[in-house]
């Protein structure tokens, strides 16, 4: 706001309305980079649209701008346009928006000076200090003007007079004392004296100032730049009332008329223009008193931000001219069509203006670089205004080319960016092979070219690839063009016109694509393009993604004609790599495709719920994989789409589990069944039904062998119902962990039928109190060899790792395998984390179907039934222009799926997929075994130990690699550990009842199995370990918690009975004080103190946690050292003279059992024998073998009828 008075002693002068006036200091030498302040809060601006937003906001700001006063007299001083007093404050007539920089007041009238020149003075005019014409009050500003219409530079009030300098530095009053008004390098006063006294400080002194009756003027030297200040601010005004007279009206009119935002478009453009001229006007102000360098004229040192801002126009004026729409603003502005054209053209004429003024500064400049930096600006300049003088020519024939052909079905083409580039017509061009007389018409627009045979016929530029043909025989000036459904041999007449046609389409071709015109064509590029309906693969198909050489080559979204939308990979053309694609009435599928069809890895939500993860082939499920419905989960392996192979199937409804072989989705050959009830059965089923011979064994000790089904014997069999365990014969066979073997019952033996609880005898005897085994000598007979369990899942890795010569390849080639598995893995994660979507996608959009694929998320995205495979038959990843053609390191040649050549690129995917050049990251042998950036640093190199040998050294490196690769599932390791714990949890896990306890027996079988396979592949990556113990290597990584849990459910289930002896006998010592327990246990007198010795407590403490441990090793090296503790306790508390042997030991392990408090300790030494395994035999030769065997016996014992014995 402007505050205002009337004083007749007001010498006080407004500052210019700078934006820093408005809003802070700016200096503008930095209006590229500077804020506004905190009048608008907006956001820092970088690049190019940044700058020119915030220079036009800067002039923008210069001229919004208004002039408010008030007071209690009132003639005319308020500039309010009548004469009432005003208390409060207002706003002076007109002045709004005009930019004004200056406010002057005199005793009773007041002046207004604008950024462009114009004066404007109102109040009392009795001394004629507003006007000589009349003596009236003016109540509103009226604007000085002279014969030549000049602009003011500067002006200043006195008390009656007002005084006045021109650009051209002339000097005027206004005022009853002088008749002539004008004085030219003179005082106008008699009495005026020249002072001179010091030299003032560069840029502080105005014009003119005057107070009182005194006036007074500077000396001040503006040069050759005066013109060019008039000139810019005759633009300025001129522009100004073009804008707020004739385009603002105008772009009130337009809202329902075509293109309607074309015309708003040019507009704010020339709004913009305005505001830059403002910012410019006042920038040659700021020069001419000196206050800035030449360099810091906005025309110069925002020159790019300038043109570019006058390039923006020079657009969308030609794009109006295109669409005839210079009659519309004529039409609805009521002017002239040279009136219109003259204030849209009004800006071009300034280009040349700005040359002609640089032109002037050098030849005023003295600092050599400045002079250089002018020299570059105004050839800048003058090359837009080629530039833009070619734009206006094409524009021009453009619009020729519509008003003659406005007839033809190319009329429907017409559109304001598409410009005319070439005619077949003025410049010959036609098919090759063509018929001589055949009417062929080729027209090149800017972003297109078009063929007219009888119809018309539309090739996208964006998607289009030209070369040059060599001449030949019987073809000469020939160009071929590829495009996404046909390629073109097209033939000019001479070489002249075949150039022609060649640079104009190349040129065309970077236009479109934003490449300036010294750079190559990409064959690489992004894309969007709709297919025809008579596309053999894709009709009426859209696709937005990546192109090569006009096949669909990379990343890229896919939108088909029947509904299915597909995002991910393409190669050749076709649905090729990996993906997610939405089918109707199918579900959403993400994985691996080939040719179009789920092919290798992938997740399958079908639309009734169901989800399939795992392999594909041809589109069906084929080798291992998950299937999860409603009614039954299934694990294991399938063929053409159905179970077939071994699997393991839960039935949701029944409870029961079968684990055995499907043929053809049926469960056909040997299998093993447990219901809900816990009852196990194994034997030969036959198109899903049990049938033959066979085991069943039941929960009350009962067990059958012979033919039966699932409800009951069917033959001839014999059936053992037990009573009770045989205990009291010395002869009972009792196995290593203490079971009782032999149980007392009845036999039914013959031909049985009925059912399960309902047997009935025909031809058969029955005898009863006998002895017989308590678990059948046959269990396992048949079932499937464990080897052959889970098959699927290994040779489905290794062909997805390996490929077909996995046997025969050498380590070297294994470990760059494995390099290429982690590399496309990450880089799958990537692009799986991006959306599928490239970087530099730019012209990527999410349509409404395509956007429901991110809302139906994959079940698989957050728990996943295992890693999804990386490798498999798929094309390569979106390399772009990376490499191309696709070519393999030395040691992956003859590799026979394709994404195999990657490996020797991992450095280039990181760089396109990380976006940064350079740098070392590559799969290459270390000798330093330093890590690099990735997911798992200590992965991201080729191992160098293990390989030749392998001593202590070496074992341990190679365990830390193995222990972060199979937790890594980016390692195919770690993939392979993800998917078969899954399959060892489906088969033992997940119990909706008691698990039966003779499944610890296959548990254990098929674990072991499972770890000398894996142990195999270990080996061909470390030839040096083969004599290592598969257990000692593997167990302490692989047996993770989750399966030492399955485990540990099954081996409690079979150790239940005497675990819960052992409980209850240790809740009756847990009641006993130490020194009670201690004489119960018959600790000898001389070994009592050890009790309350700290290494005893350790000892109770060490063994405690053995319960919480789930590697056999560790277990073991905690017993060993609870006894060592032992022993420690033994010297401290009595003495080393004592020792310690195994009737004084027994006693003291005792105490430390039950005091531990392991509640499921058979169990624990259960499992822990069997895990050794063979290992445990060698164990037992050592100190190790004594501590585990005391420990068992202690157990034994606490089970024992002996334990409560006096």
């Amino acid at each position: 706001s402007r505050h205002m008075s009337g004083s007749d002693n007001n010498d006080t002068v407004v500052e210019e309305a700078t934006a820093g006036a408005v809003n802070g200091d700016v200096s503008l030498s930095e209006t590229s980079s500077i804020d506004m302040g905190s009048t608008v809060d907006l956001p820092s601006e970088s690049g190019m649209e940044g700058r020119m937003a915030k220079l036009a906001r800067l002039g923008g700001a210069l001229l919004a701008t208004e002039v408010w006063c008030f007071g209690s007299v009132n003639r005319g001083q308020l500039g309010t346009g009548d004469h009432i007093k005003r208390a409060r404050i207002n706003a002076v007539l007109g002045l709004g928006g005009q930019g004004v920089v200056r406010v002057d007041s005199g005793k009773e009238h007041s002046m207004a000076l604008t950024l462009d020149g114009r004066l404007y003075l109102w109040g009392n005019n009795a001394h004629r200090q507003i006007s000589h014409e009349d003596t009236e009050d003016f109540s509103f500003p009226r604007r000085f003007q002279l014969a030549h219409d000049g602009n003011v530079l500067g002006a200043a009030c006195g008390t009656q007079h007002s005084a006045i300098v021109m650009n051209d530095l002339t000097v005027h009053e206004q005022s009853d004392q002088q008749e002539n008004n004008r004085t030219s390098g003179v005082s106008p006063f008699a009495t005026a004296r020249e002072i001179v006294e010091r030299e003032p400080p560069m840029g502080t002194l105005q014009p003119v100032l005057a107070s009182g009756s005194f006036t007074l003027f500077n000396h001040i030297v503006f040069g050759a730049i005066a013109k060019h200040l008039t000139a810019e601010q005759k633009f300025l005004q001129d522009a100004l009332v073009a804008y707020n007279c004739t385009l603002k009206p105008f772009l009130k009119r337009i809202s329902g008329v075509a293109y309607s935002e074309i015309f708003d478009a040019l507009c704010q453009n020339y709004l913009t223009i305005i505001h830059v001229a403002a910012l410019n006007v006042k920038s040659l102000l700021e020069f001419g008193h000196r206050r800035i360098t030449c360099t810091d004229i906005v025309v110069i040192n925002n020159c790019q931000e300038m043109i570019t801002l006058y390039r923006g126009y020079t657009k969308r004026f030609c794009d109006v001219m295109c669409i005839r729409g210079y009659p519309t603003i004529e039409m609805f502005t009521e002017k002239s069509s040279k009136e219109v054209h003259k204030i849209f053209f009004r800006p071009f004429r300034r280009i040349w203006a700005f040359i002609d003024m640089i032109y002037d500064l050098v030849a005023l400049e003295e600092i050599e670089a400045n002079r250089e930096l002018l020299d570059e600006r105004r050839t800048q300049w003058e090359k837009f205004s080629n530039e833009k003088d070619l734009a206006i020519e094409e524009a021009e024939r453009t619009l020729r080319f519509w008003e003659l052909n406005h007839k033809t079905p190319l009329a429907k083409l017409q559109s304001p960016d598409r410009r005319l580039i070439l005619d077949s017509k003025e410049l010959s061009l036609k098919r090759s092979q063509s018929a001589r007389f055949a009417n062929q018409w080729f027209i090149l627009f800017s972003d297109s070219l078009c063929s007219m045979s009888g119809h018309l016929t539309i090739f996208p530029l964006r998607t289009m690839w030209i070369t040059s043909i060599t001449d030949g025989e019987t073809r000469k000036f020939a160009l071929k063009v590829i495009t996404p459904e046909e390629t073109l041999i097209l033939c000019a007449q001479n070489h002249e016109d075949k150039i022609m046609w060649l640079d104009g389409i190349v040129g065309s071709i970077k236009n479109c694509l934003g490449r300036v015109s010294d750079t190559k064509v990409p064959q690489y590029r992004n894309a969007s393009y709709q297919f025809s309906e008579k596309h053999p693969k894709f009709p009426g198909a859209k696709y937005f993604g990546r192109w090569h050489l006009g096949q669909m080559h990379g990343i890229g979204h896919l939108e088909m004609s029947d509904g299915r939308v597909y995002n991910g990979q393409m190669n050749g053309g076709e649905i090729h790599g990996y993906g997610r694609m939405f089918t109707p009435n199918v579900g959403i599928y993400e994985g691996d495709f080939e040719h179009g069809k789920y092919n290798g890895y992938g997740v399958l939500e079908h639309h009734n719920k169901a989800t399939y993860e795992g392999n594909f082939r041809d589109g069906l499920y084929c080798g291992h994989g998950t299937l999860i419905g409603e009614q039954f989960t299934y694990v294991g392996e399938f063929s053409n789409g159905s179970r077939h192979g071994y699997g393991v199937l839960d039935d949701n409804i029944t409870g029961d589990k079968y684990m055995g072989m499907f043929v053809e989705g049926k469960k056909a050959g040997l299998g093993v069944c447990v219901t809900m009830c816990g009852d196990y059965f194994e034997g030969n089923f036959v198109n899903d039904v049990l049938s033959g011979e066979g085991i069943a064994s039941f929960e009350n000790s009962s067990y059958y062998e012979g033919e039966m089904t699932i409800n009951g014997p069917t033959g001839r069999g014999c059936f053992y119902v037990g009573n009770r365990e045989r205990r009291n014969s010395t002869e009972c066979p009792i196995d290593s962990n203490g079971d009782v073997q032999e149980i007392e019952g009845t036999i039914l033996m013959g031909n049985l039928s009925g059912t399960w609880q309902d047997v009935k005898i025909s031809n058969g005897t029955l005898s009863m109190h006998q002895t017989f085994r308590k678990y059948s000598q046959n269990l396992g007979r048949y079932t499937i060899e464990n080897d052959k369990k889970w098959k699927s899942l290994f040779d489905d890795w290794h062909m997805q790792l390996f490929g077909q010569e996995r046997q025969n390849l050498e380590n070297k080639q294994i470990w760059g395998r494995i390099a290429c598995y982690i590399t496309n893995s990450k880089a799958k994660d990537k692009l799986k984390s991006e959306g599928f979507i490239t970087k530099n996608a730019y012209f990527y959009r999410k349509t409404d179907l395509s956007g429901s694929l991110d809302k139906l998320s994959l079940k698989s995205a957050t728990g996943s039934l295992g890693k999804s495979s990386a490798m498999g038959k798929v094309g390569p990843l979106d390399l772009g222009d990376v490499f191309h053609p696709l070519t393999s390191s030395p040691h992956l040649k003859g590799a026979t799926s394709t994404i195999m050549d990657l490996g020797a690129f991992s450095q280039k995917l990181e760089e396109k997929f990380d976006g940064h050049e350079g740098g070392n990251r590559s799969f290459s042998p270390s000798e330093s075994g330093s890590s690099v950036r990735g997911k798992n640093p200590t992965l991201d190199y080729i191992p160098n130990f293990g390989i030749t040998k392998c001593d202590q050294e070496d074992l341990e490196a190679i365990q830390e690699y193995l222990r972060e690769a199979f937790r890594d599932l980016n390692h195919p390791l770690g993939v392979l550990n993800s998917k078969i714990s899954h399959c060892f949890y489906s088969s033992y896990g997940c119990w909706k009842f008691k698990p039966t306890a003779i499944l610890h027996r296959h548990a254990m079988q098929e674990w072991e199995s499972i770890c000398r396979r894996i142990f195999s592949i270990v080996c061909r990556m470390f030839p040096a370990i083969v004599g290592t113990s598969f257990r000692k290597l593997l167990y302490p990584i692989l047996l993770s918690e989750g399966i030492y849990s399955l485990l540990f459910v099954l081996y409690a289930s079979k150790c239940s009975h005497r675990d819960e002896i052992y409980r209850q006998r240790m809740i009756g010592c847990d009641r006993k004080t130490d020194q009670e327990l201690a004489v119960f246990l018959r600790v000898d007198a001389e070994l009592m103190p050890m009790i309350k010795c700290s290494y005893f407590d350790d000892a109770i403490g060490c063994l405690k946690q053995v319960k919480d441990k789930y590697c056999p090793m560790e277990m073991v090296i905690l017993i060993e050292k609870t006894f060592q503790l032992l022993e420690d306790a033994k010297n401290e508390s009595v003495g080393a003279q004592h020792t310690l042997n195994a009737d004084n030991t027994i006693p003291l392990v005792l105490f430390l059992v039950l005091r531990a408090n392991i509640q499921h300790l058979g169990a624990e030494i259960a499992l822990l024998e069997d895990l050794l395994g063979t290992d445990f035999e060698a164990l037992m030769l050592g100190y190790t073998g004594y501590c585990v065997t005391t420990l068992k016996a202690a157990y034994q014992h606490i089970l024992s009828d002996k334990f409560y014995q006096n």
